[in-house]
């Protein structure tokens, strides 16, 4: 099970479960990112954690 928070008061994805990765904000390059796999975007770190 997961928690998310939908009425949007997680801190970093205001409920969307989603964030932009980091690899977009600092190098601009996505292809060959570990954390995103290129995709842009990763499940949010405090809302997708299992319970």
């Amino acid at each position: 099970m997961t928690k998310l928070y939908r009425d949007g008061s997680c801190i970093l994805c205001k409920g969307t479960g989603k964030i932009i990765c980091e690899c977009i904000e600092f190098s601009g390059q996505i292809q060959n990112c570990p954390v995103c796999s290129g995709k842009g975007e990763h499940d949010c770190p405090l809302c997708s954690e299992d319970l």
